[in-house]
């Protein structure tokens, strides 16, 4: 790899603290990392990486940086995780009414002013 190939990927081995555990290559979901004829993690492909940084995170010795994305291209994964072109988020649609959610009629419903449960005194009769 050229020196301007290796500033321009996202990720940074420090051989020096790498021991070769494999743990970084192993678990890069694009195949980004290989381990070397030394037995060292390096950058086999770094146009495939997506920066999702598992392998930072993981890496035991801190041996790798991952460096994050520019606005740019998270504003642009943003969007399409949305799944909107105007990167607004879409509206969700509103429920429907079922006969479990429609309004009952207004005779069941108390009158303002009187606590809910409690009928009218004109409603209630004694009995005699």
């Amino acid at each position: 790899m050229t020196k301007h190939e290796l500033e321009k990927t996202p990720v940074r081995i420090f051989e020096v603290w790498c021991k070769g555990c494999g743990v970084c290559v192993n678990f890069c979901p694009k195949d980004v990392l290989a381990l070397s004829h030394h037995g060292k993690a390096y950058v086999a492909n770094p146009q495939r990486c997506i920066q999702c940084g598992l392998c930072e995170r993981l890496c035991p010795d801190f041996a790798v940086t991952v460096s994050p994305k520019p606005k740019a291209e998270k504003a642009k994964a943003e969007k399409a995780e949305k799944g909107s072109d105007d990167g607004e988020p879409k509206p969700k649609p509103k429920p429907k009414k079922t006969a479990d959610t429609a309004e009952k009629p207004a005779a069941d419903k108390p009158d303002k002013g009187e606590p809910a449960g409690k009928e009218k005194a004109g409603k209630e009769s004694s009995g005699g």
